[in-house]
């Protein structure tokens, strides 16, 4: 934090007025992102590449409103963290760290809230592709209010029902591409958007995500606490009840 402050006095674009209040929510982002843009070009290794995610934050608490990057930084980094395997962490993670992948968490339903048990999104394993069929069966289903949704990440961790068959394992995670990399255009199969203006939070873009057979790789379920092998067995590595620790 001290350090922040050094930089806040040295560099004066830094600094935020109460002009935020007068903003448009265009205005409250683009804000925002300037922001960000500028601590990176000033460090991005202390601020960014090698700040912890517990801790990543602090600074940004000194400016008025709420960072676009929140949801990236204090969650998504973490499930990643926490979620994946050895293996996949060593492909995602640099990326993840990096900014080249943004991302968000797709829990929250528009039919049941933070009753994750009952989420009605489906992962099917089609076992002769070797692949997750994702699909969101009906309105209710829409993933929706996220933060960063909206515009700002390309990719998501997806909590959705694991099915094999007629086995319905319960929730699981994903790690999806919900946009392209370099045109930001939406992958196909993948619907998604901005909630819009809101009574706060307008420097975050909290959105809706919904899927329509989106296939993604098997090997994409996060898989330190729980597996599906290629026949389609399922393999428990831990308490279950360890998919919600981030969002608790």
């Amino acid at each position: 934090m001290d350090d922040f402050r050094e930089d806040i006095e040295k560099y004066p674009e830094l600094k935020s007025d109460f002009s935020w209040y007068d903003m448009t929510r265009e205005e409250k982002m683009e804000h925002w992102w300037r922001r960000n843009n500028m601590v990176a070009k000033i460090d991005r290794k202390r601020y960014f590449d090698e700040c912890h995610s517990d801790r990543y934050g602090f600074w940004s608490f000194l400016h008025i409103g709420n960072n676009p990057l929140t949801v990236h930084l204090g969650m998504f980094v973490k499930c990643v963290e926490f979620l994946a395997s050895e293996e996949q962490s060593r492909k995602w993670l640099p990326r993840v760290k990096a900014l080249n992948i943004l991302g968000c968490y797709a829990q929250t339903e528009l039919g049941h809230g933070s009753n994750v048990r009952d989420l009605e999104t489906t992962a099917t394993l089609d076992m002769e592709t070797d692949e997750w069929v994702l699909h969101t069966p009906s309105i209710r289903a829409y993933k929706f209010w996220p933060g960063s949704m909206g515009i700002t990440a390309n990719h998501t961790v997806l909590f959705a029902r694991a099915k094999v068959g007629e086995n319905d394992y319960g929730v699981c995670s994903f790690f999806v591409q919900i946009r392209d990399i370099d045109t930001h255009v939406l992958m196909p199969g993948v619907t998604a958007g901005d909630l819009g203006a809101k009574l706060g939070y307008n420097s975050v873009d909290n959105g809706f995500l919904a899927f329509d057979q989106v296939r993604i790789p098997r090997t994409d379920m996060l898989s330190r606490f729980s597996s599906v092998a290629k026949d389609g067995s399922f393999e428990l590595n831990g308490d279950p009840r360890l998919l919600y620790n981030i969002m608790v």
